[in-house]
């Protein structure tokens, strides 16, 4: 460019030789020839710099549109696992929902447990579609956090019931902790109730472990998941024997034997069932750990009559079993299962059960 513009210069000023070239007309040259190239090489840079803050520019957007992607998906996932627990999926071994097929099924050893609302048909008679669900939404909110907190997660809402899981390992420890935790959440929903001037709601509670299936059933384009098992179906029936025995919550002998160590919680044996739909008796007991302190120290202060009461019973000695747990009523008058028993026995002291007996209390209705 320098020599360029000097063979340009010399042939417009009709300068013959390179050595005519005035000094101060080459300096001129050399500093314009300069300068051309400096800013030759500033604008070459600068058209750089605006192809790369281009590339920049559009990476960036691109950067932003697969952060809002990944944002609606994480959106969608969460709104999936209102529906489907992120638990139940790990059970299938899934990541996602949308991996998730029709079929899909595993078997685990767990705790099921059943609770819902005693009366809830008549309670519900009383109130307007609006405030039965304004209803049922404040309850089963305080029983989540409940359940969640003991390592378990809810399989299921039926209108005012809950079906919940809780995993292993330590299932049947967590699934009694919840239980407790649910009738003390009750407990703290009734005192608002009151000071609204609401009556107090009760529940039942009924605890079972055992092998499940866990899975997906359904069709192609309407599925749901599932627990199935025999398990399952002796939680529900428990659940609906807590209001037959006066008791809030019940647990299975095979819960029982689950327990780390059963001396952690304030447990009776409180007898023997059949239930409908299974031929081998069951053997329950009550845990009255949510009872006010003072209840709860006057059951363990009766534990031995009442226990002699029930082995009475089973031998079908009603008088004796009778007078035992009318005992334990004088001894804690908020002993409910101690008054079935007495009803019980009155009854069948009038009419006696069959010869071959065991002391197992037969339940016909589910």
């Amino acid at each position: 460019m320098h020599r360029l513009l000097q063979r340009q210069l010399k042939k417009f000023l009709g300068i013959p030789k390179e050595e005519d070239v005035p000094e101060e007309l080459r300096r001129f040259v050399s500093d314009v020839s300069g300068t051309y190239e400096e800013n030759d090489r500033e604008r070459r840079l600068l058209e750089r710099v605006n192809e790369t803050n281009a590339a920049e520019i559009n990476r960036y957007k691109e950067q932003e549109k697969e952060l809002e992607l990944a944002k609606e998906q994480l959106s969608m996932m969460e709104s999936f696992r209102r529906f489907v627990p992120r638990q139940f999926l790990e059970f299938l071994g899934k990541d996602d929902i949308r991996e998730v097929a029709l079929g899909d099924s595993t078997r685990s050893h767990l705790t099921v447990l059943f609770t819902d609302i005693r009366g809830f048909t008549t309670l519900s008679e009383r109130m307007t579609v609006e405030e039965n669900f304004r209803f049922l939404n404040a309850y089963l909110r305080r029983m989540e956090p409940a359940i969640q907190g003991c390592s378990g997660f809810i399989d299921k809402f039926v209108g005012d019931a809950i079906m919940a899981l809780f995993p292993p390992p330590g299932h049947a420890d967590h699934g009694v902790q919840a239980a407790v935790a649910m009738r003390q959440a009750l407990d703290g929903y009734n005192v608002g109730r009151a000071r609204e001037g609401f009556p107090p709601i009760h529940m039942g509670i009924g605890l079972n472990s055992g092998a499940v299936m866990l899975g997906t059933v359904g069709s192609p384009a309407r599925m749901d998941t599932t627990v199935i098992g025999d398990p399952v179906n002796l939680a529900s029936r428990l659940e609906s024997l807590t209001k037959g025995f006066g008791a809030g919550i019940l647990i299975s002998q095979d819960t029982f034997a689950a327990l780390e160590d059963p001396r952690r919680y304030h447990l009776r044996d409180v007898g023997t069932v059949k239930v409908v739909g299974k031929d081998t008796p069951v053997r329950i007991c009550e845990v009255y750990d949510p009872d006010p302190e003072e209840v709860v120290a006057a059951k363990d202060r009766t534990a031995e009559t009442f226990a002699g009461g029930l082995a009475a019973y089973r031998a079908g000695r009603f008088v004796e079993a009778g007078e035992r747990f009318g005992a334990c009523v004088e001894g804690c008058a908020e002993d409910d299962v101690a008054r079935k028993y007495i009803e019980r026995c009155e009854f069948l002291d009038q009419q006696p059960p069959d010869p071959d007996w065991q002391g197992v209390t037969e339940m016909r209705h589910k």
